[in-house]
């Protein structure tokens, strides 16, 4: 097992709702869980869990009529499933939790014999179409499926109305984290209850918000679960299409009018089936969590305080399922899923992130995009027992990131991971459209800024088309690829491939050598400018193409040069004489070694060899001046200052300016001139390579500035 290798463990989505009347299962997918793969990873081999857990199935299963053997058998699965109950947010008690669980079983006794006595005055009134169906389910019980209705009773071998019970949590527990294990399920969810107010969100004036933001910083530690599981992803739903208050207390009573003698919604709760293993539980479901989990269920809470989505939605389902008893498991999912715009968007997203892709979901006429990333850039090396995605790659500079995106994007390049025609295809782009024409003019060795210019389009626009592309896995940022620069092959090239791949290079490339023999060029034993392996200038662009297909597929990487401003002792020296002319004191005692020479000498013999030696190293130091201090005599000796590397020169200090600017007196004008522009780049973060394009410094001109600092500066060569 991995944490580098896509791996959601996701084996189905639920959703419960809770009313006046009591919580219910309405949806889960797939139509039949066992039949997509469910493994187990047991976490526990407890075996009175698991005896518990038998039990429970085997009464449920023998007799569904009986009330007692089913009563009885709920209290053995909450016994089973309290055992491993895990509230992250809220640590609420087990006690707490079965009480509630009995309470609702007794509304779920007294449903059950209102149900049955309804069924008995059915049965009363068409025994004779029941004998006659019964008659003709017997004979064809071998050609037929089970009956829809005893499927969808059952799911991951749980009771339904069971089900819906333990995943329907009190308000308290709601709007934070919801997990709960039992055995080897791991259920994940984002309850979300309505507010005593009647709505659906909390509306906060920008004032309340401010206030909270400045004053509040201790109290953000000891803040309840519900606050940090609302405000963690927040922004995910709030933006310009926010409706003000007064649109949701009016839509708020419109819906109760409309409900006023049916049960309105309380609470709706999407949960996330899992069975990661033991080693990955935590981080798989905290990735599961962030990336889908949680943005998916308040993405619903906004629609539903908007437009009551989600109750309107419920009820279609149900109607659907009370309408459509008799037809197949299959049929029904399929009508559902035609219907039912939130139990497609449900199938969906379960298709998609199961398989690792990106879910596309449409949830009330708008588009949205739920995805766990998936992680392919590395800067730093793996053991080699590490499995990782074929055509992972290492760079320490082109991750791609929201903050340092504005100030970068012009200046990157873009690498398109697969052929143009073919993403314009699969992103169902219009042959016409502009990022349809920005995929065709994509060339990697070519900033953003020319790409802009040269399709005539704004900046902007030119960053919403890269992060569009880098987010659906079609392309990923590089610096602009050039002839000058320093390539190598990468430790993490996936080899294994390399038989794969010569076919598709030689497809590509007919006319270079094999991809061994190519690679091998690369690979020498000091790296080289990738010019020095182009044999003329008419073969320049055919092998930065060339290049470039290395790059996609993780055979090579680029070496970037890194530089940091170093501070010699000499240097430190001249500023301090300088600050003595100017009649600026050092601190008092600052860098000055006391040495105590009145320690067990006197009891020595003066003609000993260790007095000897004493003596001879105290005369030795040049440096040091013997004084008395408190009747006791010392030396005291400057101590040898060692040199100083700046980390941050941007933001020196004024005796650290001073020695900045030691390091470039003497040096002409236009030198001089250079070093402050390039100053702060001179912090070991940010590659040369990128500051000749961002400053658009001739190579030639950085090589005269180092040459002139050469001894003030660190370098070294890093991907």
């Amino acid at each position: 097992m991995s944490y580098y290798l896509p791996n959601p463990c996701l084996q189905g989505i639920l959703l419960t709702i809770s009313t006046h009347n009591g919580p219910q299962l309405v949806y889960h997918y797939p139509p039949i869980p066992s039949e997509v793969g469910f493994n187990t990873n047991s976490f526990t081999t407890n075996n009175d869990l698991l005896s518990s857990e038998d039990s429970t199935t085997d009464s449920s299963e023998s007799d569904s009529s009986d009330e007692e053997d089913r009563v009885t058998s709920s209290h053995k699965g909450k016994d089973a499933f309290m055992s491993r109950f895990n509230a992250t947010e809220n640590q609420s008690s087990g006690q707490t939790l079965l009480d509630l669980l009995d309470e609702r079983d007794k509304r779920r006794e007294v449903k059950k014999k209102r149900r049955q006595n309804q069924k008995r005055k059915k049965g009363s009134i068409s025994s004779n179409s029941i004998h006659k169906s019964t008659a003709n389910s017997e004979t064809n019980s071998l050609a037929t499926a089970i009956h829809p209705q005893q499927q969808l009773d059952k799911v991951f071998g749980f009771d339904a109305e069971f089900l819906g019970e333990f995943l329907s949590p009190p308000k308290r527990l709601c709007n934070s984290r919801f997990e709960l294990t039992v055995d080897d399920m791991a259920f994940l969810g984002l309850p979300i209850h309505k507010n005593d107010d009647g709505l659906w969100r909390n509306h906060k004036s920008k004032r309340d918000q401010k206030s909270k933001h400045s004053g509040n910083t201790s109290g953000n530690n000891t803040r309840s679960g519900s606050t940090k599981g609302e405000s963690e992803t927040e922004d995910a739903t709030s933006g310009p299409e926010v409706e003000n208050i007064q649109d949701e207390k009016s839509n708020f009573s419109k819906t109760e009018n409309d409900d006023s003698d049916s049960n309105s919604m309380e609470m709706f709760h999407v949960v996330f089936v899992m069975n990661p293993s033991l080693v990955e539980y935590n981080y798989r479901l905290d990735e599961m969590f962030h990336y889908v989990v949680s943005r998916l269920s308040l993405i619903l809470r906004y629609e539903q305080s908007k437009s009551n989505y989600v109750w309107d939605q419920v009820k279609k389902i149900l109607m659907i399922k009370d309408n459509n008893e008799n037809l197949s498991v299959f049929d029904l999912y399929q009508k559902l899923n035609t219907e039912s715009s939130l139990a497609k968007v449900l199938s969906q997203c379960f298709d998609s992130i199961a398989s690792s892709d990106i879910a596309n979901l449409e949830i009330n006429n708008k588009v949205i995009s739920l995805q766990i990333p998936m992680k392919n850039q590395f800067s730093s090396l793996l053991p080699k027992t590490t499995p990782v995605l074929p055509g992972s790659y290492l760079s320490s500079t082109t991750q791609y990131d929201e903050e340092e995106l504005d100030s970068n994007v012009g200046h990157m390049a873009l690498l398109l991971l697969d052929a143009p025609e073919k993403i314009i295809t699969d992103l169902k782009t219009e042959p016409m459209s502009p990022l349809s024409t920005f995929i065709k003019n994509i060339n990697p060795m070519m900033s953003m800024n020319k790409l802009a210019l040269l399709n005539q389009l704004d900046i902007n626009q030119v960053k919403a088309f890269a992060n569009h592309l880098i987010y659906w896995r079609r392309a990923r940022s590089i610096i602009p690829l050039q002839a000058k620069s320093v390539f190598i092959v990468s430790p993490m090239a996936p080899i294994e491939y390399i038989n794969e791949d010569m076919k598709s290079f030689r497809h590509d490339f007919p006319s270079l050598p094999s991809l061994p023999s190519f690679i091998s060029l690369i690979s020498t034993s000091k790296p080289r400018q990738y010019s020095a392996i182009i044999p003329s200038r008419d073969h320049r662009d055919l092998y930065l193409e060339a290049l470039a297909w290395l790059i996609r597929h993780g055979y090579v990487t680029q070496l970037m040069t890194f530089v940091w401003l170093k501070i010699s002792n000499r240097i430190k020296l001249a500023v301090e004489e300088d600050l003595e002319k100017e009649g600026i004191s050092k601190e008092p005692h600052s860098k000055l070694k006391l040495t105590d020479l009145s320690t067990d000498n006197t009891s020595k013999d003066p003609n000993s060899e260790s007095a000897q030696i004493d003596k001879s190293e105290t005369e030795s130091r040049s440096s040091e001046q013997r004084v008395t201090y408190n009747g006791t005599e010392v030396d005291i000796e400057e101590e040898e200052e060692e040199d100083t590397i700046l980390l941050d020169p941007e933001r020196a200090t004024a005796v650290e300016r001073r020695w900045i600017s030691k390091c470039i007196k003497g040096q002409p004008t236009d030198i001089i001139a250079l070093f402050h522009k390039m100053l702060k780049y001179l912090n070991g973060k940010t590659p040369l390579e990128l500051v000749v394009v961002r400053e658009n410094i001739s190579r030639h001109d950085l090589k005269r500035l180092l040459n002139a600092i050469g001894d003030h500066i660190i370098s070294v060569k890093h991907w």
